[in-house]
């Protein structure tokens, strides 16, 4: 079982592993969306808040596990 994470716009992601960039050494979330589409954000940033109508919220909100059998 995987976690899910809702961004805070609404989109809905998995994570798919992490990574680390080889210029800088910065380690890298890759996740991927319903869609398919693969992304890729610093582990910081995807694990941060930010701010909303004037509340902080976590960037990515984890919202459950899932199944990854197929």
């Amino acid at each position: 079982m995987s976690s899910i994470f809702r961004h805070y716009k609404g989109g809905i992601y998995k994570p798919v592993c992490t990574a680390v960039n080889s210029e800088t050494g910065e380690r890298l979330v890759i996740y991927e969306g319903l869609d398919g589409k693969i992304w890729a954000r610093p582990e910081k940033m995807f694990k941060g808040t930010v701010w909303v109508d004037g509340k902080e919220v976590y960037r990515f909100e984890n919202i459950g596990q899932f199944n990854m059998c197929r």
